[in-house]
């Protein structure tokens, strides 16, 4: 079964484009913005990880320790956004 998540920016009622989420990042980062690869490819880990259930602080500790941009991404998405998956656990 497919799991999937959206993010919806904090005080707006729809979610957000992952695109738009993705230069916000890249911006706040100072990262240029890549036509086809996400930035630090956080909708692969951070996306996979909300799409499962899990919290901010549950991938923080799956985070490399190195890591700084990916820390900073979950900072900012946690602050920025509301988090929302289509996941459940067992039946």
């Amino acid at each position: 079964m497919a799991n999937y998540f959206t993010l919806t920016r904090m005080g707006e009622s729809s979610p957000s484009l992952f695109t738009r989420i993705d230069e916000e990042l890249c911006r706040h980062l100072g990262m240029a913005v890549h036509e086809t690869q996400w930035a630090n490819h956080w909708y692969d880990w951070i996306g996979l990880g909300i799409s499962m259930g899990m919290s901010p602080e549950k991938i923080i500790s799956l985070t490399d320790p190195d890591d700084e941009r990916g820390f900073a991404m979950i900072e900012y998405l946690r602050t920025y956004y509301e988090w929302d998956a289509w996941y459940q656990a067992g039946r």
